[in-house]
């Protein structure tokens, strides 16, 4: 079941790369195990706003 939602934090590539937000905003939003995280960071991406954005199964 996929939980729907909008991550708040925002890609900075000042700040952290994409591999250390997406894994921050992934484990914010999951608390779960590994396997959830994973599956959380393959459905999403970074759009050229800098936002996130759902990508399409």
């Amino acid at each position: 079941m996929h939980k729907e939602f909008t991550p708040t934090l925002l890609y900075d590539q000042n700040t952290l790369s994409f591999s250390e937000q997406i894994s921050s905003v992934c484990k914010a939003i999951t608390n779960l195990c590994p396997q959830d995280c994973f599956h959380v960071q393959i459905s999403f991406l970074v759009n050229s706003n800098g936002g996130w954005e759902r990508l399409e199964s």
